[in-house]
């Protein structure tokens, strides 16, 4: 059913719309490819199959003064030279020229890969960049002291069951807990069977390396038992 409010709200399916367009489905979605579940379904198969090619997909204004112009959009994607290999596209608008084309910023791929900056992921998540430095941040948001560390942690399973546990992580973050103070950390962590997570490495901000010790005090400290 149809509805359509005196204040323009559009219903598809609700003759009660609460958004401009409110659409409510009435069967459970689910993965069965011929299952017509979905509450909104765009095709377009204008481009035909073919690997690169794009299918159904959604664009989005901007907030200014010119509206009709595709300023974000998500596409259907075929991934792979089969032409039911797809995945998504992302779009965006970086440039200041209202003329100029959207490019693609991220592409999830038929696999899952994640490609953030190529359409072409060869790993769950690939970041790719032209510029020469920094390409991924992690930062950390709570108050400052010398505790607040961002990271990346290392899991994998451990028993035949399947269940997974971290097992290692590099850390880095504020050494010390000045303010105003930048000075800076970087710790490498692993962890013994049923421990915790340990620091055994440790770059200060002078760049000395203590193993062993988190107060290195020359350019290499160790401190191991045996």
């Amino acid at each position: 059913s149809l509805t359509i409010l005196a204040g323009g709200n559009v219903g598809i399916g609700t003759d009660s719309p609460s958004y401009t367009t409110h659409i409510k489905g009435t069967t459970a979605w689910n993965t069965t490819y011929n299952n017509f579940s979905n509450d909104l379904f765009l095709e377009n198969t204008s481009s035909g199959a073919g690997t690169g090619n794009f299918g159904g997909s959604i664009g989005f204004s901007g907030s200014g003064t010119e509206p009709t112009n595709k300023r974000v959009v998500i596409a259907a994607v075929q991934t792979g030279s089969d032409q039911d290999e797809c995945g998504l596209a992302f779009f965006t608008h970086p440039s200041l020229a209202g003329s100029t084309d959207v490019v693609e910023a991220m592409r999830i791929d038929a696999s899952g890969n994640v490609g953030i900056g190529t359409s072409s992921p060869n790993r769950k998540v690939t970041l790719a960049d032209s510029v020469n430095g920094y390409n991924l941040g992690l930062q950390q948001t709570s108050a400052y002291n010398s505790g607040n560390q961002s990271g990346i942690v290392f899991s994998a399973p451990y028993n035949t069951g399947g269940s997974v546990t971290d097992l290692a992580s590099i850390r880095g973050g504020k050494e010390n807990a000045t303010d105003g103070d930048f000075g800076g950390k970087l710790g490498f962590y692993t962890r013994t069977n049923a421990g915790s997570d340990t620091e055994r490495m440790r770059i200060d901000s002078s760049g000395n390396v203590g193993i062993g010790t988190s107060s290195p005090t020359s350019a290499l400290t160790t401190n191991v038992t045996a």
